[in-house]
């Protein structure tokens, strides 16, 4: 029965100092100062990393350049109201 306490204490310690080196990830929102367009973004410390830009997807705008130190992962979430001028209905 000794045994098997020790197998279950070194089992979690295994599981205590892994999950201390996992960083959480952060999430924030961002809004397209050009139309207005929500976004959500995540950011993590692990997995591939992201290079490049992000652009609204309604406008084009730029509104992140990724330098690759963490992986990010942006989503549209509060879409603006658009005016259609010209046309009729």
């Amino acid at each position: 029965m000794g045994g098997r306490w020790l197998v279950t204490a070194v089992h979690y310690a295994r599981q205590t100092t892994a999950r201390s080196r996992v960083r959480p990830m952060k999430k924030s929102d961002i809004i397209c100062p050009n139309c207005s367009a929500g976004y959500r973004r995540v950011e993590l410390a692990s997995g591939a990393r992201t290079t490049g830009e992000f652009r609204c997807l309604l406008c084009d705008h730029v509104l992140e350049v990724f330098n690759g130190t963490t992986e990010v992962a942006i989503r549209l979430t509060v879409q603006p109201e658009r005016t259609f001028q010209g046309i009729s209905h």
